[in-house]
């Protein structure tokens, strides 16, 4: 959530859909629940459009963070209350479109 946006409601936004993401994934995977195809497709869809924005912002940024670690100390530093920004290669509205899409 911390590459995805400097908002920090719609960072909380990203956390609850990627642990719903998580939960439903989950339930296809290992059988439980009932889920309807249609749902099935757009939890797809929503993992598929937020794989490739973080990929967009980390291809971006690639200039200042060469590897993993330096992906976990931006995120640490924003979420210990340092000011740090970082590129997104696209509008706000795709970041929405993905977290619509999540039932």
């Amino acid at each position: 959530a911390y590459i995805l946006s400097d908002d920090p409601d719609e960072r909380l936004r990203i956390s609850r859909a990627i642990k719903t993401f998580y939960s439903k994934r989950g339930n296809i995977v290992h059988g439980k629940g009932d889920v309807s195809d249609e749902e099935t497709v757009r939890i797809l869809e929503f993992g598929d459009r937020l794989s490739v924005l973080i990929a967009l912002v980390l291809s971006s940024n690639g200039n200042k963070w060469e590897n993993a670690d330096d992906v976990r100390r931006h995120c640490d530093a924003v979420r210990w209350g340092e000011d740090r920004t970082c590129s997104r290669p696209w509008s706000r509205r795709y970041l929405n479109t993905a977290l619509n899409r999540l039932p």
